[in-house]
């Protein structure tokens, strides 16, 4: 005896609700699936196993042997592979149901004289940066460059992102999602448009919870998330940055950042010089990379990074013609490098560089390791200084002592935080001595990782940052150091994320330094301001020249499956 056959829906969204009915009510809606989940640039309705996140599962109800039609508007999948209209299929069975165009039909079940249908509609989204449409598999979205407050961006900003449905359903909310790896960040739930094509107004994509608290309808994201559209049970996505690497404006780049919070010595073991306690410490340092992907997510640039407690480190550094560049004036160079002696004699009009080169094959014919590093020609110095860091076999830096300086040529570089650090005046492109021992010292040895050092203080008072760039060279270039201070003021100066953007953009200046004072921007000289208009915005052109000339710090670590 025939069995009567029944269609029943079984929604990703809605997992375990399913009925079995010979007529349904209700109508299936799904998307046409114009993303690209798989990041493989072809829409995923274009390929022959597609992604499955925006096909809709559909469990058919029954027993025995039925034939499944449906039209050319919606493709159905079984086990990830098309079928044809007028397969058979054996009951019961899940497939799952993916739009290929706007429109409306059904799907039908026929075994013998017995037949049951579901009604469905299929949605086209469109995404769009103001009135710039977006293509899914070679475009991505970008958070706002300009307060979510603000009704008319100003110039070189981008727009709100707005979405475009076709063949909707009157009556029905529609919502906006962000996803990380782990789940989902941020949603949005908005009243639709009527009829059967609307478009929405605009939401902002924002990245902390500052911008978030707009009277205006935002959504907070992070680079590499990916923004779903949901209307119904349809649903398609875009990403914020291309998620793996490409060579487009809009490809995701990724920052690695060292964090390293200096600590006194004691007894005890090290006590942070910021924080009560260590794990306050560590805190700290994580705060600071948050702010920086928040502040950075503008230029599609994420970070990845550690935080540590550190020692000053021991002295290390043997910097010859330190600040001034003068040659020696003639006499014995005497330095104690761990357990060994190391004596040469030099002569009058010696060069900070001959002076350098001369100690390093010393110290290599004794068996050390020596890198030597050129710094910058300090304001009316003679010429360049030169710094000298001896290694050990197993990679480890040797303490040195200097018991003869080579006729006042040669200087040891010593850290000691108790009064501050000793930081650079603008003549000293290349930092300090003090400042280059602690960098030398401390910092991570991989060429693409930019060092964060976060100290107590700074000699001066009138700063609480410096950055390093590589356009000046130097032993500390790629370092940026903050204070007690610059931590204070993390999301109301921005401290750490403005010297980083010296780093980045590579350039010293700021732009109130070459024009009107901009106060809303991330690289101004002297804002500070907690609320949306903040000092934290990017333009276009400094975001695509952090992308250019900060290259050499980029780190990939996903590959195109």
């Amino acid at each position: 005896m025939t069995r009567a056959v029944a269609l029943a829906i079984a929604l990703h969204a809605l997992p375990g609700l399913a009925s079995a009915l010979s007529f349904s009510p209700r109508t299936l809606v799904v998307a046409v699936d114009d993303d690209d989940d798989d990041d493989d640039s072809t829409p995923d309705r274009l390929q022959e196993a597609p992604p499955l996140q925006d096909a809709v599962r559909v469990h058919l109800l029954g027993e025995g042997e039925a034939v499944l039609r449906f039209p050319d508007a919606v493709r159905v999948l079984w086990a990830g592979r098309p079928l044809a209209s007028g397969s058979t299929v054996r009951l019961p069975s899940d497939v799952r149901v993916q739009g290929l165009a706007p429109e409306s039909g059904e799907l039908s079940l026929h075994q013998g004289s017995e037949n049951a249908t579901l009604p469905f509609r299929a949605l086209r989204f469109a995404f769009f940066e103001g009135e710039r449409r977006l293509d899914p598999t070679v475009d991505a979205l970008v958070p706002q460059r300009f307060s979510p407050e603000l009704s008319a961006p100003p110039e070189h900003h981008i727009d709100a992102l707005h979405v475009e449905v076709h063949g909707a359903m009157p009556a029905e909310r529609w919502g906006l999602s962000s996803y990380d790896a782990d789940g989902r960040r941020d949603t949005l739930s908005l009243a639709s448009g009527t009829g059967e094509s609307w478009r929405s107004g605009g939401v902002r994509l924002v990245t902390d919870h500052v911008d978030g608290q707009s009277r205006r309808p935002t959504l907070r994201v992070a680079v590499r998330d990916r923004v779903e559209v949901q209307l119904g049970d349809a649903r398609q996505s875009i990403y914020v940055g291309r998620p793996y690497v490409e060579e487009n404006g809009r490809a995701a780049r990724r920052l690695r950042v060292a964090v390293t919070l200096l600590a006194a010595p004691t007894r005890e073991g090290a006590v942070p010089l910021l924080g009560a306690t260590p794990e306050d410490a560590i805190r700290l340092g994580e705060a600071q990379l948050d702010a920086i992907a928040d502040v950075w997510a503008q230029c599609l640039i994420d970070v990845e990074g550690n935080v540590r407690l550190a020692a000053s480190p021991a002295p290390s550094v043997l910097s010859f013609g330190d600040a001034r560049g003068l040659p020696s004036r003639g006499g014995p160079l005497e330095v104690r490098a761990g357990e060994e002696t190391l004596a040469m004699e030099l002569a009058p009009n010696t060069t900070p560089r001959r002076a350098a080169r001369a100690f390093a094959e010393l110290a290599t014919d004794a068996g050390f390791v020596a890198r030597s590093h050129r710094v910058p020609t300090a304001a009316a110095a003679a010429g360049p200084a030169w710094d000298v860091q001896l290694f050990d076999a197993e990679g480890d830096y040797v303490t040195l002592e200097v018991h003869a300086d080579g006729g006042g040529i040669a200087r040891l570089g010593a850290v000691d935080l108790a009064d501050g650090l000793l930081n650079f005046d603008n003549g000293q492109p290349g930092g300090t001595l003090e400042e280059r021992a602690l960098v030398l010292g401390l910092r991570d040895e991989r060429d693409e990782t930019l060092d964060l050092f976060i100290i107590n203080d700074f000699v001066s008072q009138n700063r609480n940052g410096e950055a390093f760039i590589a356009a000046d060279g130097g032993p500390a270039a790629g370092t940026v150091i903050i204070d007690a201070s610059g931590v204070e003021l993390t999301r109301y100066a921005w401290t750490g994320a403005h010297e980083l953007g010296h780093v980045l953009l590579d350039d010293p200046f700021h732009p109130d330094n070459r024009g009107p004072d901009t106060p809303y921007r991330l690289m101004d000289s002297n804002a500070a301001d907690g609320t949306t208009l903040g000092p934290r915005r990017l333009t276009h052109d400094e975001c695509a020249r952090a992308r250019r000339r900060g290259a050499r710090y980029w780190t990939e670590t996903r590959e195109r499956p």
